[in-house]
C-alpha cells in the first residue's frame, strides 16, 4: 500500500469521528450514579460541573490565543511577501522558504485550533449533562450544603451499608477498619446500631462457646 492510499483510507476511516469524551452512559452509571444518596448525587454534578467550567474556560482562551497566532502569521506572510522583489537570488530563494515555512506553522496552529473546538465541545456536551441531571433531581430534593450534618449522616450510612452488605454477600469478613469507622458515626445511624447488635450477638457466642470447652473439674472422693 501506497503512502498515498493509506493516507486516504485513514482519512476515510478517521472521518467518522467518535469522541473523546466520557460517554453519557459512563456519566450517568459510573460518575453519577455511583453515588449512595440522591443529595452526594447533587454534590457529584456540581464538582464535576466546576471542572468543567474551569476546562472550558481554560480552552476558550487558548482559542483565543490561537486565533492571535494566526493573525501573526498572516502578517509575517504578507511582509515577507512584499519585501524587496528586486534583491539578489539568494534573498528571493530565502524568502520563499521563509514564507513556505511560516505557512506551515499556520497549519499548524490551524489544526490545533479544531482540537481544541472539539475538546471544548466535548467539555461542553459532558457539562450540559451534568446541568440536565442536577435539575432532574433537583426537583425530588434542595440541594443541601456539603457539610449539612443529616445528609453527611445518611451519606455515610448508605456508603457503610452497602460495603457491609457486599461483604456478607460475597463471604468477606469484615475488616476491622471498616468496624472502627462504623463506630464512628453517629449514635442513631442504623448501620451502627446494626453493627453493635452484631457484635455483642458475637460476643455471646465466643463467651458461650468458651464456657462449653472450659474443662470439667474432676470430682474426689
Amino acid at each position: 500500500m501506497s503512502s498515498e492510499e493509506l493516507d486516504a483510507k485513514m482519512d476515510r476511516i478517521l472521518g467518522r469521528e467518535i469522541v473523546n469524551r466520557h460517554s453519557y452512559f459512563q456519566l450517568k452509571y459510573f460518575v453519577v450514579g455511583k453515588e449512595y444518596t440522591l443529595q452526594s448525587k447533587m454534590w457529584c454534578c456540581v464538582r464535576e460541573l466546576n471542572a468543567r467550567k474551569q476546562s472550558i474556560v481554560a480552552m476558550q482562551a487558548q482559542l483565543d490565543d490561537l486565533r492571535d497566532e494566526i493573525s501573526l502569521a498572516d502578517i509575517d506572510i504578507e511582509r515577507m511577501q512584499k519585501m524587496d522583489l528586486h534583491s539578489d537570488e539568494l534573498n528571493t530563494r530565502e524568502r520563499v522558504v521563509r514564507i513556505s515555512k511560516r505557512e506551515r506553522q499556520k497549519r499548524g496552529i490551524e489544526q490545533s485550533v479544531l482540537d481544541v473546538q472539539r475538546k471544548l465541545r466535548d467539555a461542553q456536551e459532558e457539562a450540559n449533562f451534568f446541568v440536565q441531571t442536577f435539575d432532574a433531581l433537583a426537583e425530588k430534593e434542595e440541594l443541601k450544603p456539603y457539610d449539612d450534618l443529616p445528609s453527611q449522616t445518611a451519606y455515610w450510612n448508605e456508603k457503610l451499608t452497602q460495603e457491609v452488605y457486599l461483604r456478607t454477600l460475597l463471604n468477606h469478613p469484615l475488616d476491622l477498619e471498616l468496624i472502627k469507622t462504623i463506630l464512628s458515626i453517629k449514635d442513631d445511624s442504623p448501620i451502627k446500631i446494626e453493627t453493635l447488635n452484631m457484635l455483642e450477638a458475637r460476643k455471646k457466642q465466643l463467651t458461650l462457646a468458651s464456657s462449653n470447652q472450659a474443662p470439667q473439674l474432676e470430682k474426689h472422693d
